[in-house]
């Protein structure tokens, strides 16, 4: 629900650009080290859900 109401805000808001980092947590040296099961580097995905939603004015058609 939050990654839904994210994405109609900034479609609102016409972004030009989009920072994301993986999530430092899920990648640490230290720990499980369970990085393919670790969810939370799953995050990237919802991301590259955002750029396809999002017009950031990269491309013209």
């Amino acid at each position: 629900m939050y990654l839904i109401n994210f994405v109609e805000e900034a479609i609102k808001i016409k972004p030009s650009f989009l920072i994301a980092t993986r999530h430092a947590k899920g990648m640490s040296s230290l720990g499980k080290k369970d990085y393919e099961i670790d969810e939370r580097n799953l995050l990237i995905f919802s991301v590259i859900d955002i750029i396809k939603v999002i017009d950031f004015g990269f491309y013209s058609n």
